[in-house]
Formats: structure tokens, C-alpha cells, sequence
């Protein structure tokens, strides 16, 4: 991708989070932003829901496993691991979030290598919501719910377009899903 880059002539990007949890090289994906950012390129970052994770914004569990189940339960004060589900759909109350357990690895072992620069990147330049210019945004997930909505097929885009976030919006861009799609 970095190849490619420099072969492209562009001088504006935004993109759209999950910089850190996905891959071997959390500090160099973001030293290369930050290259392309010195090199003249103005840059916009949406926050995804790992790069949230990554600097505590909230937390990966995998409440499969028992000692973690009753970390959280205590920690959250939760009677059931209905209720920590629960928790995490309500954007006002979530802090944990219910993830495979390979998960949950990746982003601990993501946190235990990144640099203090990479740590200030995420905590300082990401944002939920971009507007890129009048009636064009971008979001990691949703504008209903920016960093953990999946819109995965027609009746989820739908509920999202007939949702107030929407307003004045006619083109959004998102990445969650990991697969490229029009609605």
C-alpha cells in the first residue's frame, strides 16, 4: 500500500480508522501517516473501534472465558453476562466489549508494543465524525453509532438513512464492515 502511494498523485485523504489491532505493525502504520502527513498530504482520521480499544476508551473481553467473565461482572457491576451485553449495545453505558478470544489477544499484544507516539496519535487526532464537505461525511461504523454499527446489509443501511444522523447527509463513507458496498 505504501508503494502504491507514492505512485499516486493526491494531496488529501481521510481514512477511516482500525489503524492498530489488525496487524503485526501498529507503530509503523502510523509513522507512515504521519510521513505522508510531512510529506504535504492533509490528513483526516476517523476512530475505530479497535483504535478505541487500544487506548482505553473501552475494553476488549472475551467473556467466554471465566476469569475474565467474572473480572467484568465485579468490575461493571453486572448480575449476568446478558446484562454486560446489554451494556455494550447502549452507547451511553458501554465500556466492555464482547469479542472472540483471538481478539481480545490482538489488541493486548497491540498495546503492549506501541510507541509512545502511536499512543498520542490515536488519543489526539481521530475523530468520531468528518465532514468531509456539505452533505459528505465519514465514520468508522455508522453515524448512528461511529465506532461500533455494522451495516452489513440493505435493512441495517435503511434503518441508518431513516435515523436523524443522517440529515443533510447524502454521502457517507464508512470501513466496519470490511467489505466494499454501495446503498
Amino acid at each position: 500500500v505504501a508503494e502504491r502511494l507514492k505512485e499516486e498523485e493526491f494531496d488529501r485523504a481521510y481514512c477511516l480508522g482500525d489503524y492498530v489491532g489488525y496487524g503485526p505493525n501498529p507503530n509503523e502504520t502510523i509513522e507512515l501517516l504521519l510521513a505522508m502527513e510531512e510529506g504535504g498530504i492533509e490528513m483526516r482520521h476517523n476512530i475505530g473501534n479497535h483504535d478505541a480499544a487500544a487506548i482505553g476508551v473501552c475494553e476488549f473481553v472475551n467473556i467466554r472465558n471465566q476469569q475474565t467473565l467474572a473480572r467484568v461482572m465485579e468490575e461493571g457491576e453486572f448480575a449476568s453476562q446478558l446484562e454486560i451485553i446489554q451494556a455494550y449495545k447502549n452507547q451511553e453505558t458501554r465500556k466492555y466489549i464482547p469479542v472472540k478470544a483471538d481478539a481480545e489477544e490482538t489488541i493486548n499484544w497491540t498495546v503492549e508494543r506501541m510507541t509512545d507516539t502511536t499512543r498520542e496519535f490515536l488519543s489526539t487526532r481521530l475523530e468520531e465524525r468528518i465532514e468531509i464537505m456539505e452533505g459528505v461525511i465519514s465514520v468508522h461504523a455508522s453515524p448512528r453509532d461511529v465506532s461500533f454499527e455494522y451495516i452489513r446489509d440493505d435493512q441495517s443501511a435503511l434503518k441508518v438513512f431513516e435515523s436523524n444522523t443522517m440529515d443533510n447527509v447524502k454521502i457517507c463513507f464508512h470501513a466496519h464492515t470490511h467489505f466494499p458496498v454501495v446503498w
